[in-house]
């Protein structure tokens, strides 16, 4: 999944410059469930007092923000600001296919407060709640990849991929890997064990046969148990 950045600046004026090292924004957002990896994620800051994302966008900018996944979730800072009022937003698509799935409060930067931390917030790509889970056990053959990334992915009904909730090889323990996908929306999914290589090339390993449904009546469903061959 790849993360970038970029500013977004509503019409109005942007402020009066101050100290390009002084003005600051960070926080953490995140990622409650699996993740979507199929699009990119962008962080972008709406500068008030209307707070349009369409208005103006700078597209990525490294040199004013950078962010970086840490586990499920999303560290991120914001700097070069001027004297203004911002959101904080984290979004996929572009113009008219823009998604915003977190929108911080307004962020008020002056001249006795050029730095605000803690903006933090979270994001589910499953959809709104109630939320419920996925669990069992995968009997795991084979040798597990040296490089790329392995995870158990749960494909919502009629998406084209799955989302990614990563597992490591430390939690396998003789030949079983158990797990646990939580903060699911309700609705049925399709569940299975994916290798993902550097490249980004996916790999289905193992599936149970059945989709599995998420509901009021079952939320929290266990002994989705299954097989996968790893390779050599």
């Amino acid at each position: 999944m790849a993360v970038l950045v970029s500013g977004c600046g509503g019409g109005g004026g942007g402020g009066t410059s101050i100290d390009p090292n002084s003005g600051m924004i960070s926080g953490t957002i995140a990622i409650d469930g699996p993740f979507d990896a199929a699009t990119d994620i962008q962080l972008g800051l709406l500068l008030g007092p209307d707070f349009q994302a369409d208005q103006y966008d700078l597209g990525r900018v490294p040199s004013i923000a950078s962010a970086g996944f840490v586990g499920q979730g999303i560290n991120y800072t914001f700097s070069h600001l001027f004297v203004s009022t911002y959101s904080v937003i984290v979004y996929t698509g572009d113009g008219a296919a823009r998604h915003i799935w977190f929108q911080s409060q307004p962020v008020a930067l002056g001249f006795s407060t050029t730095s605000v931390n803690h903006v933090d917030g979270d994001i589910n790509f499953t959809g709104a709640g109630p939320y419920g889970s996925i669990a069992g056990t995968v009997t795991v053959t084979g040798t597990w990849p040296a490089t790329g990334s392995v995870f158990v992915g749960v494909t919502p009904q009629g998406a084209a991929a799955p989302l990614r909730w990563l597992v490591k090889s430390s939690a396998v323990t003789g030949g079983t890997l158990p797990y646990k996908v939580p903060s699911l929306a309700y609705g049925t999914y399709s569940v299975g064990l994916y290798a993902v290589s550097q490249q980004g090339t996916v790999t289905p390993l193992g599936a149970p046969v059945a989709p599995v449904v998420v509901s009021a009546a079952t939320p929290d469903v266990t002994a989705v148990d299954f097989s996968a061959d790893l390779g050599s």
